[in-house]
């Protein structure tokens, strides 16, 4: 393989960088789920997940902010707001 991502250029470049993280898009909910299916899998063949878990409490977190149809990278959002940090990411409301 090359080390090219078509959903790193071609969804996450043009949308998530730009702001885009509204609804329409990849949601937060699809993403919780997947991960709950990967933390549950390695939990069965007691594998370590530790990264798994922090990324399913941060998909967490933002749905249960009332983001759940929203592009999933809005996750980044409510890490800078977790962090006290300034936007790093374009508002989706704006």
């Amino acid at each position: 393989g090359s080390g090219d991502s078509y959903a790193l250029a071609n969804h996450f470049e043009k949308n998530a960088l730009s702001g885009n993280v509204g609804r329409g898009l990849f949601p937060t909910s699809y993403i919780m789920k997947d991960m709950k299916l990967a933390s549950e899998m390695a939990r069965r063949h007691r594998l370590p997940a530790a990264f798994g878990a922090l990324s399913l409490a941060v998909y967490r977190g933002t749905c249960a902010l009332g983001h759940k149809d929203h592009y999933f990278p809005l996750a980044l959002r409510w890490m800078e707001q977790a962090a006290n940090m300034a936007a790093l990411t374009p508002d989706p409301k704006e």
